[in-house]
């Protein structure tokens, strides 16, 4: 029995360090499931990375079109407005007066030409002939009595001073006929056609300065020129205006631009219709995807940098995005030639080096390789590893050297 006992106390302690030590080793534990990704050749996205600045990309700038005061702010500042929507009015104080007079020169000039179209009025001629028929019969009485009195004075029967008071007479007669031939005359022609396009050269001019003045009423009224969003809207209530004098800014913010700041060495990198991604600190898990529409013609100072203002445009459907706000901005360089590549997120940097994890007889085994050019998702890879090479996809597994693995899908 007690040969037994020691037996037991020899075994037992035994089987407990050589288990412990076939656990350690990893003898007894199981292969973890892991993916793998191929060596493949693709073409490399370089992504430039920067910052850039929000803007509206058509941007209606409004502006004071008279000078008045501001009588009626219709609209907040952030409103969505439709198109010709009433934003304020402007109050000028004179033209309620012009108008009233404009509209008085309309009225004179069209009662004008009613009379010009109408004529002379029967009894005004009647009047004038009658006239210069009474002129031409005294005309006729002084002659005959100048007459008589120069018969009279070869006679000696009158004095010189009779005959010359009936020469003045007859002078007198001779002028009222002329007079009332003239009258006569100008009623005829009063009504030609000259007075006829002289009135209506009137009417003309009073509509012209009537329809100006209406339309200088509606301009006092600032309408939305196109649907949008109002912003840095920078009058109140009663402040007078002068004409120019600015009033706020439109924009449809759905529609927007990003001036990114491209550092001059990287310039030559991009290119119109490269694509481009935006990032906001404001909503970090959105994005906001374009493309780079116009590049630039100078390089500019930014602070310590010397940047190219590159233009692109986005979509902004849920107008989250705002005007002038900074945002970071990715470029998407355009495509170099096809190079053997791995995914970035199986090579793994260890100092200098980089290295990818290998299954060998069923084990993870460290291998270090060489590489080249990377983008945010593939890196070059130009040694240590040949087209069609496969290597751990760890995801989010920790691999250690040794530990036992089994893939289980495709490589990627």
């Amino acid at each position: 029995m007690k040969k037994a006992l020691l037996l037991l106390s020899i075994i037992v302690p035994t089987l407990v360090v050589v288990a412990s030590l076939f656990w350690t080793t990893g003898f007894f534990a199981k292969a973890q499931l892991i993916d793998l990704a191929e060596v493949t050749r693709a073409p490399l996205h370089r992504t430039i990375g920067t910052n850039g600045k929000v803007e509206a990309d058509r941007i209606s700038d409004l502006r004071a079109p008279l000078p008045g005061t501001c009588s009626r702010l219709s609209v907040p500042e952030g409103a969505h407005l439709r198109k010709g929507q009433e934003i304020l009015r402007i109050d000028d104080p004179s033209l309620p007066s012009q108008l009233a007079a404009a509209q008085a020169e309309l009225d004179a000039a069209q009662l004008d030409l009613h009379e010009v179209e109408r004529g002379p009025a029967p009894e005004e001629i009647n009047q004038a002939k009658s006239d210069t028929a009474k002129a031409k019969l005294a005309v006729d009485n002084a002659r005959k009595i100048q007459e008589t009195n120069e018969w009279l004075l070869a006679r000696a029967a009158i004095s010189r001073y009779d005959v010359e008071q009936s020469q003045h007479a007859l002078l007198a007669a001779e002028q009222e006929l002329a007079a009332a031939q003239t009258k006569l005359e100008d009623l005829k022609s009063k009504y030609g056609e000259l007075d006829l396009r002289r009135a209506r050269s009137r009417i003309d001019a009073g509509q012209a300065r009537l329809r100006f003045l209406k339309e200088t009423l509606d301009r006092l009224i600032v309408r939305a020129p196109e649907e949008g969003t109002l912003y840095q809207l920078r009058v109140k209530e009663g402040a007078y205006l002068n004409a120019g004098d600015p009033i706020g800014l439109l924009a449809d913010l759905s529609h927007l631009r990003v001036r990114a700041f491209v550092d001059e060495p990287e310039i030559g990198q991009v290119a119109i219709e490269d694509k481009i991604t935006i990032h906001w600190d404001a909503h970090p898990r959105e994005r906001w995807d374009g493309v780079v529409t116009k590049m630039p013609a100078e390089v500019v100072a930014l602070g310590t940098r010397s940047v190219a203002e590159v233009l692109c445009s986005i979509i902004n459907p849920q107008s989250t995005l705002i005007p002038n706000i900074n945002v970071d901005v990715e470029i998407q360089a355009a495509e170099g030639p096809a190079v053997p590549s791995l995914p970035r997120a199986v090579v793994f940097p260890e100092g200098s080096k980089e290295f990818v994890w290998l299954e060998v007889e069923g084990k993870a085994m460290k291998h270090y390789i060489q590489t080249g050019q990377s983008t945010s998702a593939r890196i070059e890879v130009t040694g240590g590893l040949s087209l069609g090479d496969k290597v751990i996809d760890p995801d989010d597994l920790a691999i250690t050297e040794g530990a036992k693995v089994r893939a289980r899908s495709h490589p990627k």
